[in-house]
């Protein structure tokens, strides 16, 4: 009788401690998954002798206007070409999505606050996650990777697929089937 009073006490002090992520704490790779689609709204542009672009917040930038410490993506074709071209509006189907981090040195840095790890030169981690793509209308584009810089003491973890609409609102539609 004592054993299973305290089994149950046991089993309800762990059901009690069960985290449930609401849907927009989900990764990207969490809810998306290879066969579902994403859709161009507008035609991009691709520089000549370039194969990619870069989008925040819902609009085009440059590599070097990025801020790294939020979600950003890269849409990038198989490979540069001497002429400009242009990606046409059409429906992209996700064949694989791939999430890795990446953890990047950096130099030491005198700031007047302690204790953070940029701070002695640590480093940081550059979460990644990749939508290989496929669409007939352009078979040059490759893939689309979403990314952030983090601190390691952040406890934040992959790209989240409201950080994703967020960054690409107005250019692309996510649509979760």
């Amino acid at each position: 009788m004592k054993y299973s009073f305290s089994l149950i006490l046991v089993s309800l002090f762990i059901s009690g401690c069960t985290i449930t992520l609401k849907p927009e704490q989900l990764t990207a790779a969490e809810i998306l998954k290879p066969g579902m689609s994403i859709e161009l709204n507008q035609p991009i542009k691709i520089d000549p002798n370039s194969a990619y672009i870069f989008m925040q917040n819902g609009h085009f930038i440059s590599e070097s206007d990025l801020n790294n410490y939020y979600t950003y993506c890269k849409l990038e074709m198989y490979k540069p070409v001497e002429i400009p071209r242009t990606i046409k509006p059409a429906k992209f189907i996700i064949k694989k999505i791939v999430t890795q981090i990446e953890y990047v040195m950096t130099k030491p840095v005198k700031l007047a606050m302690s204790g953070s790890l940029i701070a002695d030169g640590s480093g940081i981690e550059l979460y990644f996650t990749t939508l290989y793509l496929e669409s007939d209308i352009n078979p040059g584009v490759e893939l689309l990777s979403c990314e952030y810089w983090r601190d390691p003491t952040s406890f934040e973890g992959h790209v989240t697929l409201k950080d994703i609409k967020q960054t690409l609102e107005g250019i692309f539609q996510i649509t979760e089937q």
